[in-house]
């Protein structure tokens, strides 16, 4: 397990490659055709800092913890959750984010809604990990 301190380190590290610019935003996929999603990010981050997992590429489709033979390509696998001190694969916010256009008005509860329904640029969802939180 990381302590509390490790844990704030590495979401900063995300959080600071989802501001970067490195990475070409994508949605329903960690990472497809070399498009991540928030958590595909982080993915990323996790193994460019030596976190060890297999990946598989298939039809463009990036695998992450492939050791199980099965790989993740849609949720946050186990040992990045770990990494990042998240419980939930899908990264449920500590609240809810009020998400308003013009035609309608929602809470949102996850990042993967933020990032795949919402419509929010990494940068804002960079914000909301910061100010709002995740468990």
């Amino acid at each position: 397990m990381y302590s509390e301190q490790e844990i704030q380190a590495h979401r900063k590290l995300w959080t600071e490659a989802l501001r970067s610019g490195r990475f070409k935003q994508g949605k329903s996929y960690l990472n497809r055709d070399g498009e991540c999603c928030c958590l595909g990010v982080a993915c990323e981050v996790f193994l460019e800092n030596g976190g060890q997992m297999q990946t598989k590429i298939e039809n463009g489709i990036k695998y992450y913890s492939y050791e199980d033979g099965i790989g993740q390509y849609e949720v946050l696998p186990k040992k990045v959750r770990d990494w990042l001190g998240i419980s939930d694969s899908s990264g449920l916010l500590v609240e809810p984010v009020k998400v308003e256009t013009s035609t309608y008005q929602k809470s949102t509860y996850y990042l993967t809604q933020l990032n795949d329904d919402d419509d929010y640029t990494f940068s804002q969802i960079a914000d909301v990990i910061e100010t709002v939180g995740i468990r």
